[in-house]
């Protein structure tokens, strides 16, 4: 039996479903659209005009692992906190992407590395936007710097984005954080939402920290001394006033689970914003900015799927692939090329290197 097949796990959502496109495009009958709702894989099936196959599957009560025995790769697109399924890929000598943007997930994948390279299987993490191209950036503003390296981030989303459930749920949750970033060489604690930078990102705004898991990546992977990540909307009203009530302390509100419900509605029902979105690394000394880079476009979520789609394509085709935990920014091994290919197929983004 072949092990060709591509396994997209929540393969009918946001972004999922943009994975799915890209790459039965590419590889016409290798991809299965895997997820709880068999109506929903069959809808999608129905658009993609049945050039993938479906499958009914709950990753919290997996039964049976047989769809493991023909797979090469499998595309994760919600999060699973416990990494079970990624145990699995392992092994079954699975290749494994995971999409998602919380450190406490990537923390847990983190931790089977030595399965992995025990396997020769890839897991391959922080694709999509923040964490994805912000790590691309980061890595190449930094890479010629060779001592004293200190870096900003700076993503900016759009309102109007049509979010998956998760994405809104995420962000909610991390309005009213407390977390540990990189400063000086030494772990400092900061709240998020607070300490506002002004940059220059489709205009001049303020942008406020938050707790991306780029940040945490970089640190150890591209080695550096000082890293923050900062976000803003863009609708600067919203973001004036989230911050404003993060020093109030009513962002911990937005961590309830009926006041999501509403504000997912809300959201949903009245858009306050468009689908644009935008990334900006600084790499900078005690006396300024010594190099920036950045990336903007629209569809936040195309963009995450094209990233993870590209990846996967790299890492089906490629002969001898870099195995073990890799995050895009140690699996990438040249950024402007990597970014050039990404335009190939949306050339409406905009990158300034």
């Amino acid at each position: 039996m072949a092990k060709d097949k591509i396994v997209i796990v929540g393969g009918y959502g946001a972004v999922g479903s943009s994975v799915a496109k890209w790459l039965s495009a590419w590889y016409p009958g290798r991809v299965v659209v895997a997820g709880r709702s068999l109506q929903k894989a069959k809808n999608l099936q129905e658009k993609l005009e049945h050039t993938v196959d479906i499958l009914q599957l709950d990753i919290d009560h997996i039964q049976n692992v047989s769809f493991l025995a023909d797979a090469a790769l499998l595309i994760m697109c919600i999060d699973q906190p416990s990494g079970a399924l990624a145990e699995l890929c392992i092994d079954k000598g699975v290749h494994y992407i995971d999409i998602s943007a919380t450190p406490a997930v990537l923390h847990r994948l983190e931790s089977l590395q030595d399965k992995a390279l025990a396997q020769k299987v890839t897991l391959l993490l922080s694709v999509g936007l923040a964490p994805g191209l912000t790590n691309l950036l980061g890595k190449w503003v930094t890479q010629s710097i060779p001592d004293q390296k200190m870096l900003q981030l700076f993503v900016l989303l759009g309102l109007g984005e049509d979010h998956g459930e998760q994405a809104f749920q995420w962000t909610f949750d991390n309005l009213h954080q407390e977390y540990t970033i990189q400063d000086q060489g030494k772990g400092q604690q900061v709240k998020s939402f607070t300490q506002p930078l002004t940059t220059d990102l489709l205009g001049k705004r303020k942008f406020y920290l938050f707790n991306f898991s780029d940040q945490h990546i970089l640190a150890r992977t591209q080695n550096l001394d000082s890293i923050s990540t900062r976000m803003a909307f863009d609708h600067k009203g919203i973001t004036a006033l989230i911050a404003g009530m993060r020093k109030l302390g009513f962002t911990r509100l937005m961590r309830l689970a009926w006041v999501q419900r509403i504000m997912i509605k809300l959201f949903r029902k009245v858009k306050m914003g468009t689908d644009v979105f935008a990334v900006k690394a600084q790499s900078y000394h005690s006396h300024g900015v010594l190099k920036e880079a950045s990336i903007s476009g629209y569809g936040e979520g195309a963009v995450t799927a094209l990233v993870a789609a590209l990846l996967a394509k790299d890492l089906l085709d490629k002969q001898t692939p870099l195995l073990g935990v890799q995050h895009i920014d140690t699996y990438v091994e040249d950024v402007p090329e990597f970014l050039s290919e990404l335009r190939k197929y949306n050339p409406q983004l905009q990158v300034k290197l």
